[in-house]
Order: C-alpha cells, then sequence, then structure tokens
C-alpha cells in the first residue's frame, strides 16, 4: 500500500483520482461536482462515481484509500454533502446512509390510452432545453436530494439502469411553448418514464396519452413510471389504475453523508427558519446537535434560526453523523431515528427536530445520476 501514490486530475465536471502502482493506475473513482437542494436551501454535493479496482489488486484496501481520499478533497474543496448510489455493504464504511428509497409506478398501457391529447405534441429538440430546464426548476424547487441543472444542460443523459439516454417528448401551448414534458425509453421490453414535469396540471392528460401511445407502438403491456411517491403526475396516473412499488434499502443504492457539519447548517439556516415560521412551534431555546464528526449549535428565537455556540446550547442532541443526514434529506423523521440506540433525543426537542428536518420524499431524477 505504501507504494500506491494517489493522483487527482480537476475535469470541467468532477475530480478523477488514480491510485497508481508503479505508474500503472490500479484502482480510482470521480468526484463529481453538482449543487444540491435541501429543500429551499442549496449546497455543495460531491457525487462518487465509478468506483473501480483492478481484479488483482481487489481485497487490498484501494478502493477504501480511494474512498477517504474523496472525503478528505471534498473537506478540503468546500463541499457540504456527498451522495452516491452504491452495492451493498460497503460504503457505510466511510459514512454513508441510505438517503432515499426507489419508488416505482406502474400502469398499463391500454389503461393510459384512455386520456386524450388536449394539446399538440412533439419530439424534444435541444433547442428546447432552456424551457424544459424552467419546468423542472419550478416542478422542483422545493425537493430535497434534486440537483441545479446548470444552464448549458443539453439533454436526458441518463434513463434506469444507465443503458442508454431517454428520448423525450413535449405538450405545447397554442403559442407553441412547452407547458410539459416527459423521458421515456424501451429498455428490456419494458417502456420505461424516468421523469415527467409540467408548468400546468391540465397538461399531465395529454402527456399520459403520448406516452401511452409510445407504449403501444413499443408493443409494450405495461409503462414503468420513475416518480418520487408525492409526484403529482403518480396522483393523476390513479385514475386509470395504478400500482406503486417502494423499496427501502437496508444498505446500498442512494446513500449520503455530511462532509462539514457548519457549512452545512448555516447553508440551510434560511430553510430551517422558513420551516418554524410555517409551523405552530414557538421554541426560544437553543439545540446542540453533537456527531462523531462535530457539533453544531442552533439558536431557535420565534420564528428563525441562527448558528450558535454548541457550548452555550439548553438542549443536547447526541446522534451518528449518519443519522444526521437521514434526517437532513428528510429520508427517516425525528421521532424514528430518535428509537435508533446510538441515538439521544430529549423528548422536549423532538418536536423541535420534527419542525427543522421534516420528513419527505427526497429524490434525484435520473437524468442527474452519476
Amino acid at each position: 500500500m505504501s507504494d500506491v501514490k494517489t493522483f487527482w486530475e480537476d475535469r470541467q465536471n468532477r475530480w478523477q483520482l488514480d491510485l497508481r502502482l508503479d505508474g500503472k493506475a490500479v484502482s480510482g473513482l470521480g468526484v463529481v461536482k453538482k449543487r444540491m437542494r435541501l429543500g429551499a436551501a442549496v449546497v455543495r454535493m460531491g457525487g462518487i462515481a465509478g468506483v473501480w479496482t483492478d481484479k488483482e489488486h481487489r481485497l487490498k484496501g484501494y478502493a477504501s484509500r480511494g474512498m477517504w481520499a474523496s472525503v478528505a478533497l471534498m473537506e478540503k474543496k468546500g463541499y457540504e454533502m456527498s451522495v452516491l448510489f452504491g452495492i451493498a455493504d460497503f460504503y457505510h464504511r466511510f459514512g454513508y446512509g441510505v438517503v432515499f428509497s426507489d419508488p416505482l409506478l406502474c400502469v398499463k398501457t391500454e389503461d393510459l390510452l384512455r386520456a386524450g391529447l388536449r394539446h399538440p405534441v412533439r419530439a424534444m429538440r435541444r433547442a428546447d432545453s432552456p424551457e424544459v430546464v424552467r419546468l423542472y426548476n419550478r416542478g422542483n424547487a422545493l425537493r430535497t436530494a434534486t440537483t441545479l441543472r446548470p444552464r448549458d444542460w443539453a439533454y436526458f443523459e441518463r434513463s434506469p439502469h444507465f443503458k442508454k439516454p431517454g428520448r423525450a417528448l413535449l405538450a405545447l401551448n397554442r403559442a407553441g411553448r412547452a407547458i410539459g414534458y416527459a423521458t421515456y425509453t424501451l429498455q428490456d421490453e419494458r417502456f420505461r418514464v424516468s421523469e415527467v414535469g409540467a408548468q400546468d396540471p391540465a397538461a399531465f392528460e395529454t402527456l399520459a396519452a403520448a406516452l401511452g401511445r409510445q407504449a403501444r407502438r413499443a408493443k409494450a403491456e405495461e409503462v414503468d413510471l420513475y416518480l418520487p411517491p408525492d409526484d403529482p403526475f403518480g396522483d393523476f396516473c390513479a385514475r386509470f389504475g395504478s400500482r406503486w412499488s417502494i423499496t427501502c434499502p437496508r444498505n446500498r443504492g442512494a446513500m449520503g453523508r455530511i462532509i462539514q457539519l457548519a457549512p452545512l447548517a448555516e447553508a440551510m439556516l434560511p430553510e430551517f427558519s422558513r420551516r418554524l415560521h410555517a409551523s405552530p412551534l414557538s421554541w426560544k431555546e437553543t439545540l446542540d446537535l453533537q456527531t462523531d464528526i462535530g457539533a453544531v449549535g442552533l439558536s431557535l428565537n420565534g420564528k428563525s434560526v441562527r448558528l450558535t455556540s454548541p457550548a452555550r446550547c439548553d438542549t443536547v442532541v447526541r446522534l451518528p453523523q449518519m443519522a444526521l443526514t437521514q434526517l437532513v434529506m428528510g429520508y427517516r423523521s425525528a421521532s424514528d431515528v430518535a428509537l435508533d440506540p446510538d441515538v439521544t433525543v430529549p423528548a422536549r426537542a423532538l418536536p423541535v427536530l420534527e419542525t427543522l428536518f421534516p420528513k419527505g420524499h427526497p429524490y434525484m431524477w435520473w437524468s442527474d445520476r452519476f
């Protein structure tokens, strides 16, 4: 291990790590540069991608060395969080915990065809990207785990299982502007829809009809829609008859961790205040969140939240960083996390945690995964 050297290359949208032995790369990974929403807050997130090790050099700790090097790099570069999509029983060693589920909605093609085309529909072109980004940003403005698509975002690059890019269709208004979109692909004889968005729910029926027609052309009996459980298009599809399945992985899939605790808390202060202001809770005290990567103090004064010294806090909550990550992402409720044996939450603090960290439906669309 001592002869292995670490090399980082800073590329446009990622850092690439190589572990080299005698000048030859034997292991590596990428850290994708992203900005991720936590409700209305936005943080810098590093996405771990493409972890690999040569077969002849496995079980030597190279992947572990690369993972710890990536955490150190993200900390140095000022990232607040990291997310990855991982294999089972490995990434928890580096502080990563499951942060969202795998939902799937299935609708029979013949049932989607009951919908009517209320608007013109056409295939999406690259020139339509700004309009689609606008629809995407509006529809995901408060959804935790969604990423901010950059101005140069051009097209849907990923579809479920990463086998090939999806094609997209648009629903148009009378002026010819996009009011809704959906991206789809045919994989393994399954018609898969990996993203739907609309400016106006009135576009949903047109999108449903258009997807049904595309699925019929593909001779698919059923349409698989990869949507978060509270997605409005999923609600719309209930009228046609549908079937939800939601998988909550034990120790794999979408996993995340906090890289820097205090900067993360600072970035979330406006969102904390927004949540507190919207609640009936009136708590004028201080809260010390103690984790295995440090502590942060929060001062709640009526309807606003600010940082304070943990040493001066009235109430102390102790929990692992991994559990706090799940709270931050809205994957688990505070009352559920409080049941963990390594978590200490005073009863009076539980309503505060429930307010600041409400359980939700975090989700990252397939085209933004890595």
